[in-house]
């Protein structure tokens, strides 16, 4: 699996509209690899309870690009 082959494999960001990011590159005709999806924090070697939004797009060059997002907790 390329995602797993060794090298910069993607890049990432941390961002604030993870759904309108979604949506523009759903419009925009950039492959979806996955998501949005929420996952546990845990995953990104924190503390585990809180949630995370993550968008894998691939760009016009093939380069995998990462959007993540916290979310906020319900009271």
């Amino acid at each position: 699996n390329a995602m797993f082959d060794l090298g910069v494999h993607h890049f990432g960001f941390w961002v604030t509209g993870i759904d309108e990011i979604a949506e523009r590159a759903r419009v925009s005709g950039a492959p979806i690899i996955s998501g949005p999806v929420t996952t546990d924090s845990l995953r990104y070697g924190e503390a585990a309870g809180n949630l995370v939004r993550t968008l894998l797009v691939r760009d016009p060059d093939g380069n995998i690009i990462q959007f993540d997002q916290r979310q906020s907790q319900p009271s």
